[in-house]
């Protein structure tokens, strides 16, 4: 190949183009992994949460049995960095409980109906509110 004056920096285009194509690739992969990162980290947290919901309804049943129905609800704070609420509603022997967990942006609600007879509760509903 003969060098004129006009092909001389064609290496050095070529090596430059490569170089380009690589640092996007690399980008872009970087990208796709934060985000995929970040989106387990998001389910994590979101069923820690409700994980958490899910012991201050158990803690409410424990605590209903223990104390023969007059459970009013409680805090339970500082509990694996969030809180939880839990709400007693009683219309005779029925309860309507309500857990609600907070852990850092992420909020599960979770409610049960029970009744209590005879020194035991008898579960009627558990599910979690949207």
């Amino acid at each position: 190949m003969k060098k004129t004056k006009n092909n001389k920096g064609q290496a050095l285009v070529t090596l430059l183009i490569f170089i380009m194509m690589g640092l996007a690739i690399a980008v872009a992969a970087s990208f796709i992994v934060a985000s995929n990162s970040m989106g387990a980290t998001n389910v994590q947290e979101g069923q820690r949460t409700r994980q958490m919901a899910d012991s201050g309804m158990e803690t409410a049943y424990l605590a209903i049995l223990r104390q023969n129905n007059n459970y009013p609800g409680e805090t339970i704070a500082d509990l694996d960095g969030g809180e939880v609420v839990i709400t007693v509603s009683w219309v005779g022997d029925t309860a309507t409980i309500e857990s609600v967990a907070t852990n850092g942006k992420f909020v599960k609600k979770v409610e049960s109906v029970v009744t209590y007879d005879n020194n035991g509760l008898t579960k009627v509903s558990w599910k979690e509110i949207y």
